[in-house]
């Protein structure tokens, strides 16, 4: 899992990944940089918001739109 590998010791079923501190600004561009190349897709500024990032449900789903558009 490329939360776990980047962030040990993260609660996958907390809905405020952000806000509860457990993603920090360094993190976030690891996180965009390992999906970008596991899955083959590019995430824009445009989708660089809390709302993507929250959970890991809310990545899964950003991840899924990015693949279909591809």
């Amino acid at each position: 899992n490329i939360l776990t590998e980047i962030i040990p010791g993260i609660d996958l079923k907390c809905e405020t990944l952000i806000e509860s501190g457990y993603i920090q600004s360094l993190d976030l561009i690891s996180i965009i940089s390992e999906l970008d190349i596991e899955f083959d897709i590019e995430i824009t500024f445009e989708d660089l918001n809390v709302s993507n990032f929250s959970s890991v449900d809310a990545i899964q789903a950003l991840v899924e739109k990015k693949v279909q558009l591809s």
